[in-house]
């Protein structure tokens, strides 16, 4: 490990209570630092600035397995380094070196980035939370999947450690780790998760966007608030839950006698201070209450309805919505002021599952274990898990896409529910318009109808699985997609796609179904991407790998073109 610091703290506590790491320095000799009889007053322990940094990296070369890096370095302005685009080196102003000694950490990890790629660091943030409010830093800090941000206002070498070693991991696995949140491979999510722990340090509002069921209220609570304000209080309000003439008292609480019936209570706010309120449906809000709202962000007071003292709050505020509030502001029925204070450039939009189609698999995995979790679902589960002997503390569930049990390990202590086939297919070729939440519930009942069903009808196999019949899967999403949702020509209702087509009179009738089938086809194919796989499991049963040469052949005998629909495809 290196340690990238002007003052000696670090390295003390490092080689008081980190003695199982080796540690990168200037020094020639062997031994460990503290056992040395020189190491009072020696300055070779570590690296003060980048010039040393580069003297250590170049001494031990790819043998430096981890950073540690501080941001404020109080040296000489000969030994500062200054990275384009971060504060003290702002484009077209003077280099400010009491600024870049604020920030310096920040120049010095993007120059490590470009060097050494994908070294892992732990940066260290005590007192920084303005940084994270710089949009330059900000900025860089999202694009970086192996840097670690450690909080060491109250500093634990165990929480350090684990710090360190989770740095190392991500390092070495190329991905971040999955927590209570399932983040899956793909690009986007791993960009958001990047993101929420930078904006979480700064004080400022935070926006989150997405559809209904993309898991807004969740990023919120277990992703944001530990990161920004642990420990501390969390409360949420639904806008679009509470009457409009009721929001105002939720929000900033009432004075005795206020209105009638009203009596002293405090509000979300005051219920929050020191922690972080969650407000969803911000775009439910009026406009009277978001100027109201806009006042108590600017000036970090509240004042309770029939009240004229304001009361501080120091608050972490969330805001959610499945709206896009920029139009809303356009269209004049959202203050552009309070949109600015939201804080835009920093927000957190999610996409929606059909966005995530890589990541389903393992989606469906993790859901079925949070499933039978606990309660009733939990103790169903073990009722299944005794009759195969296992024992009702050690089951665990899991999920396998196998249409061969021989494909999948006994595995002691496991029930597996079989999801394969047509089973697997309906599902994967679906949109879930309601997302995460709707793909959850109909994984829900599909496992435990199932499970019930066995149960109930005594037929237990020599094997502790559970298949999951096609039928029921397709009854599932035919009752959970009530929902239509319109989408690139084609609308999405109880499961099933269809398509509004324009009809012409033709000579012949086989003509004019021709010209029907070819405006569907054409939907489709853009809806799926180009992809004829994905089109032949919407339209045949089957293998849709083996089915796609058919679709691709109809495709081309209705007089379509591959090379015209996928430059269509690239412009929507």
């Amino acid at each position: 490990m290196l340690i990238v610091d002007d003052e000696g703290g670090y390295v003390r506590m490092a080689h008081k209570f980190l003695r199982r790491y080796e540690y990168a320095t200037n020094c020639d000799l062997t031994n460990p630092c503290w056992e040395c009889p020189h190491r009072r007053g020696c300055d070779l322990k570590q690296a003060h600035h980048w010039t040393e940094v580069s003297q250590i990296m170049a001494r031990y070369g790819g043998d430096v397995d981890v950073v540690l890096l501080d941001i404020n370095f109080d040296i000489e302005a000969d030994d500062l380094i200054s990275e384009p685009g971060l504060p003290g080196a702002m484009p077209g102003q003077e280099p400010s070196p009491k600024e870049l000694r604020r920030f310096q950490g920040f120049h010095i990890l993007r120059r490590l980035r470009r060097e050494h790629g994908q070294l892992p660091v732990v940066l260290m943030t005590t007192n920084t939370a303005i940084a994270f409010n710089e949009p330059e830093i900000a900025a860089d800090l999202a694009d970086e999947e192996y840097t670690q941000l450690f909080d060491d206002a109250e500093i634990s070498a165990q929480s350090l450690a684990a710090k360190i070693e989770r740095a190392r991991r991500m390092a070495e696995s190329g991905q971040r780790e999955d927590g209570e949140f399932f983040w899956g491979q793909s690009r986007s999510m791993a960009r958001i998760r990047r993101w929420a722990e930078v904006v979480s340090k700064g004080d400022q509002p935070i926006l989150i966007q997405g559809e209904t069921g993309t898991g807004k209220s969740f990023i919120a609570e277990q992703v944001i608030h530990p990161l920004a304000r642990d420990g501390k209080t969390f409360c949420s309000i639904d806008l679009g839950t509470i009457p409009e003439n009721l929001v105002a008292a939720e929000l900033f609480g009432t004075a005795r006698g206020a209105y009638s019936g009203a009596v002293a209570r405090e509000g979300r706010f005051e219920y929050a201070d020191g922690g972080t309120l969650f407000i969803d449906e911000i775009g439910n809000l009026s406009m009277e209450l978001q100027k109201q709202l806009l006042t108590v962000l600017q000036d970090r007071r509240v004042t309770r309805l029939g009240e004229n003292k304001p009361r501080p709050v120091d608050v972490k505020v969330i805001v959610a919505t499945n709206e896009p509030l920029e139009e809303r502001v356009q269209e004049g029925s959202f203050r552009a002021d309070l949109y600015q204070r939201l804080n835009p450039a920093a927000r957190i939009v999610l996409p929606p599952l059909r966005e995530r189609r890589e990541d389903l698999r393992g989606l469906c995995a993790f859901l079925v274990q949070r499933i039978f979790a606990s309660g009733g679902n939990r103790k169903l589960l073990e009722e299944f898990a005794e009759l195969f002997h296992i024992r009702p503390d050690a089951v665990e569930p899991a999920l396998t896409f196998s249409p061969k049990l021989a494909d999948r390990p006994a595995g002691e202590g496991v029930v597996w529910f079989q999801l394969a086939g047509l089973a697997w297919q309906h599902l994967e070729s679906y949109d879930f318009p309601g997302n995460t939440r709707q793909l959850e519930m109909i994984l829900a009942n599909a496992v435990m109808f199932t499970l019930s069903d066995v149960l109930a009808a005594g037929r237990v196999g020599d094997r502790p699985v559970v298949p999951i019949d096609v039928q029921l899967i397709r009854s599932l999403i035919d009752a959970s997609g009530q929902v239509s949702r319109e989408r690139d020509g084609l609308i999405q209702k109880e499961g099933r796609y269809r398509c509004i087509v324009a009809v012409e009179p033709h000579d012949t009738l086989n003509n004019s179904s021709r010209a029907v089938e070819r405006q569907y086809f054409e939907d489709l194919y853009i809806h799926c991407g180009g992809d004829f796989e994905r089109m032949a499991a919407r339209l045949l049963e089957g293998n849709p790998s083996a089915n796609a040469r058919k679709v691709q052949l109809r495709f081309n005998n209705l007089g379509l073109s591959v090379r015209a629909l996928r430059d269509r495809f690239s412009t929507d």
